[in-house]
């Protein structure tokens, strides 16, 4: 009976220990002031993507490799586009996607998001076809699959801090649209993530302090790596 109890507060240390593991962590502390947006880099393939792992697999072509089409780089403030065929059926979308109607292509939104106010965040992805949305590099929100626009939302709690911020979204033919919204902590309807008057997206983390988890880590190689050396002198 005993041996049963142990091992039950075994399982559910772990489980508590694997949820907090899941919270996204800040890099650092928040930054004053706008953002100048997030990186964005289109690929065209001769390929249709169908999943996270096509995505995937086409972000990761270059010019010269099999299946490479195309690509085009830029920034954008906000995650807001659409390929001119939803007549009304899009919330706020009114950017126009770079690679024009081609279809066969996968996206990618990179860069950090500052949050300065802590609580619940419900992110809002409305997407035709699927999409991944990580935070802090943990994976938050996602649908994994070809799909007409549809949104999947999702609640997370955020402190106060930058956080490293991707979202990659995929095209099969068809329509498409990416747009991204949230409900922030003290509000109850849902408005554009950042919108273009408050830019909450930041290109790099600019000169923000290395975390205290990092900061520890790179103390312990330090230290390990001391170890190793006087090892090898007194040999």
């Amino acid at each position: 009976m005993i041996q049963r109890k142990m091992l039950l507060g075994i399982v559910l240390f772990f489980l508590l220990l694997s949820e907090l593991a899941a919270t996204p962590t800040p890099i650092g502390p928040a930054i004053n002031g706008d953002g100048d947006g997030l990186k964005m880099r289109w690929v065209n393939t001769d390929f249709s993507p169908h999943s996270i792992a096509n995505t995937l697999q086409a972000l990761s072509l270059k010019p010269g490799d099999a299946g490479y089409v195309g690509e085009v780089n830029g920034v954008t403030k906000v995650i807001d586009f659409e390929d001119g065929n939803y007549g009304d059926l899009f919330r706020d979308t009114d950017q126009a996607v770079p690679l024009g109607s081609d279809d066969n292509f996968a996206v990618l939104y990179k860069g950090f998001l500052n949050i300065t106010a802590s609580g619940n965040y419900t992110f809002r992805s409305f997407t035709d076809d699927g999409f991944r949305l990580s935070i802090g590099g943990d994976v938050v929100s996602q649908f994994d699959g070809d799909r007409g626009p549809g949104e999947t939302s999702a609640t997370v709690t955020l402190t106060e801090g930058l956080y490293s911020f991707e979202f990659i979204g995929w095209e099969q033919g068809g329509q498409f649209v990416n747009e991204l919204a949230w409900i922030k902590p003290g509000e109850v309807e849902f408005s554009l993530l950042g919108d273009r008057n408050s830019p909450v997206f930041f290109t790099t983390q600019g000169d923000v302090p290395v975390s205290l988890p990092s900061v520890l880590s790179l103390l312990l190689i330090g230290l390990i790596a001391m170890g190793f050396t006087r090892q090898i002198n007194q040999s």
